[in-house]
């Protein structure tokens, strides 16, 4: 069985760092990180996220970049580190956790998606493969420019699990009492009307 693929995201708030993002840079500073520092390894995919408080720009999962500096300057004001990421896809605009709804599997992505519990407030965070792929089948379908920059991340293997079958939520009214199957029927029945 092949090795899970691990994943990451960033979140930051510096203007500086944002610009240089939004200009799709190689070799970002990001630093004031202080976990997970032994799972990083140059070539990662890193989800992007900008945001801020009532900053100059949007907020949200912005694109994906790739670990091109593994940690480096530890140690510095206690237990922090930097890293580097290469910018390789970017958004037309940034994905909101609202945007994320329907895609199920994407819940519970620390700093991206809807949440169902507390979330630890860390610039740096893990996403298990699983929730990377319905990430990845989210960002292709708000925003399909994407497709040849994420297809040359992942390769053609992976953009075939990306655009696999996938679990999504479909607002379907439903009446008191009424069974899903009963709701989603007359659904279907007022769809093809």
């Amino acid at each position: 069985m092949a090795e899970e693929q691990l994943y990451f995201s960033i979140k930051t708030k510096n203007a500086e760092t944002v610009d240089k993002i939004l200009n799709r840079e190689d070799n970002i500073e990001f630093d004031g990180i202080n976990v997970l520092e032994d799972l990083l390894i140059p070539g990662q995919i890193i989800f992007i996220v900008l945001g801020g408080d009532k900053p100059a720009w949007e907020t949200g999962l912005m694109g994906l970049g790739v670990l091109s500096k593994a940690p480096y300057d530890k140690g510095y004001a206690g237990k922090n580190f930097k890293v580097q990421v290469s910018i390789k896809l970017l958004m037309k605009h940034p994905i909101k956790r609202d945007d994320l709804i329907p895609y199920r599997d994407t819940y519970g992505t620390i700093g991206i998606a809807p949440i169902t519990k507390w979330e630890p407030n860390q610039a740096l965070s893990q996403i298990p493969e699983e929730k990377a792929n319905a990430l990845f089948r989210a960002m292709l379908e708000i925003d399909a420019s994407i497709e040849q920059d994420l297809n040359n991340l992942i390769g053609a293997d992976g953009m075939q699990m990306v655009k696999g079958p996938t679990t999504m939520m479909v607002e379907v009214p439903t009446g008191y009492g009424e069974s899903e199957k009963q709701a989603v029927e007359r659904y279907i029945v007022n769809m093809e009307r």
